[in-house]
C-alpha cells in the first residue's frame, strides 16, 4: 500500500494535500480502532478486515480478465477454506504436531496463497477464507456463553461440560476458571490452587486473624476463595468489563461466595492505592502481570515505594510473575532488596496430567516483607 501511493503521489504543487489527506486517514483509521470499534464488534474484527481490505488493494498483474477468471477469483479462495477447515478438523490435538499435521494444516494453505498473490480479489478473498476456517475451527472447540468487548480486550466465558469447567478468557490468557460442582466451587485453581505459590503464601500470613489484604488484578475473583469470616479484601481492576462478569454468579461465584468483606475499586490501580491509608494491607498481591502487554507502570521504584508504604509493619508483598514473554524474577529481587525487603521465590512448573485436569496450572511468584 505504501508503495502504491508513492508511486502514485502528486505533482510537487498538489503535494500538501496529498500528505493532508493521508494523515486525515491515518487519523480516521486510529479513531475507529480506539473509540468505534470496541463498541461496535465484540471481537476484534477490526483486524482481519483491514489485512483482507489490504490484499484487496494489492497491485494486480492484469487489468483486463475474463469472466472464467473472475469466477475463479471466488470458487478458488472457497475451496481454500473448505479444505483449510477438513484439515484443521482432520489433524487437531496431538495430530496437529505431527510432520503430516504442519504440512496440510499451515504448509499446503500458505503453498496455496502465495500462487494467488497477482490476483488480488483472488488474494483478499483466500486470505478470507482461511481466517474464516481458523475461527470455525476455534469456535468448535469451545463453548462461549458470553463475550464482551472494552476499551482493554475481549472478554470471553466458556464453559466445558466434559471436565465440568468454566474459564474466563481476556485477550488470549485465561484469566480464571472455576469448577461447576457445587462442592469444588470454592476451591481456588490455576494459578492459584492451594497446593501452589498461592497456597503457600496465605498458609503462612494466615496464621494471623483477620487479615486484611489488597489485590491488584481482579480476574474471576479466585484468591478470595481463600477469604475469611471477619477479613477484608479489596480488589483494584482497570477494566470495567472484568468487573462485570467477576460479579455475576452466572458465570463465577468466587466474590459473591466469599464470607469476607469484599470491595472491587474500579480505576488504575497504581492512583487508587495511593489514596488508601498507609500501614493498611497485611498482605498486597499485584496480579497483572500474566498478559501479553504487562504494565510497566506498576513495576518502577515509585510504585515499590507505595508498596512498602501500604504493608503494615508485618506486610507481604507478593506478585505473581507467570508470563510468556517477560522474566521479572530477577527484576523484582532487585528492586525488592532496593526498597528494604527480603524477597522470596515460590515456583510451581512441574504439573502431571492430573494436575491439569484438576485445574492447576504453572506458577511462579516472588514475595517479599520487611527485614
Amino acid at each position: 500500500c505504501h508503495g502504491e501511493l508513492a508511486r502514485n503521489k502528486p505533482q510537487p504543487a498538489y503535494l500538501t494535500t496529498f500528505y493532508v489527506c493521508l494523515a486525515t486517514g491515518g487519523s480516521l483509521g486510529g479513531l475507529f480502532n480506539a473509540v468505534i470499534a470496541p463498541v461496535a464488534f465484540k471481537t476484534v474484527l477490526e483486524y482481519p478486515l483491514a489485512v483482507v481490505i489490504a490484499c484487496l488493494f494489492r497491485p494486480a498483474a492484469s487489468s483486463s480478465v475474463s469472466r472464467w477468471t473472475r469466477f475463479m477469483d471466488l470458487l478458488l479462495p472457497l475451496l481454500l477454506g473448505a479444505g483449510a477447515a477438513a484439515m484443521m478438523f482432520a489433524f487437531h490435538g496431538a495430530d496437529s504436531k505431527t510432520v503430516a499435521g504442519v504440512l496440510m494444516v499451515f504448509v499446503a494453505p500458505g503453498v496455496v496463497l502465495f500462487g494467488f498473490r497477482r490476483r488480488p480479489l483472488r488474494f483478499a478473498a483466500a486470505v478470507a477464507a482461511l481466517m474464516i476456517a481458523s475461527s470455525t475451527f476455534m469456535s468448535a472447540n469451545e463453548h462461549v456463553v458470553f463475550r464482551s468487548r472494552s476499551f482493554f480486550s475481549v472478554h470471553r466465558v466458556t464453559v466445558d461440560s466434559k471436565i465440568g469447567q468454566r474459564r474466563f478468557v481476556h485477550g488470549g490468557i485465561v484469566h480464571g476458571m472455576q469448577s461447576t460442582n457445587p462442592a469444588l466451587r470454592r476451591e481456588p485453581t490455576a494459578y492459584f490452587h492451594r497446593s501452589g505459590p498461592a497456597g503457600q503464601i496465605f498458609a503462612s500470613v494466615q496464621r494471623k486473624p483477620q487479615l486484611r489484604v489488597g489485590i491488584v488484578g481482579l480476574g474471576i475473583g479466585t484468591l478470595a476463595a481463600y477469604s475469611r469470616a471477619g477479613e477484608d479484601w479489596t480488589f483494584f481492576e482497570i477494566d470495567p468489563g472484568v468487573v462485570e462478569i467477576a460479579r455475576d454468579p452466572h458465570y463465577f461465584t468466587y466474590l459473591s461466595d466469599s464470607p469476607a468483606h469484599v470491595d472491587v475499586v474500579l480505576g488504575d490501580a497504581r492512583l487508587k492505592l495511593a489514596d488508601t491509608s498507609d500501614r493498611r494491607f497485611d498482605l498486597l498481591v499485584l496480579d497483572a502481570f500474566s498478559s501479553d502487554a504487562i504494565p510497566m507502570h506498576l513495576l518502577t521504584g515509585e510504585a515499590l515505594d507505595l508498596y512498602a508504604r501500604k504493608l503494615s509493619e508485618t506486610g507481604v508483598l507478593m506478585f505473581h510473575i507467570s508470563s510468556r514473554y517477560v522474566e521479572l524474577k530477577q527484576v523484582l529481587a532487585d528492586a525488592g532488596m532496593t526498597h528494604g525487603l527480603v524477597c522470596f521465590e515460590r515456583d510451581d512448573l512441574k504439573l502431571t496430567e492430573g494436575d491439569i485436569a484438576n485445574g492447576k496450572r504453572h506458577a511462579m511468584a516472588r514475595h517479599g516483607s520487611r527485614r
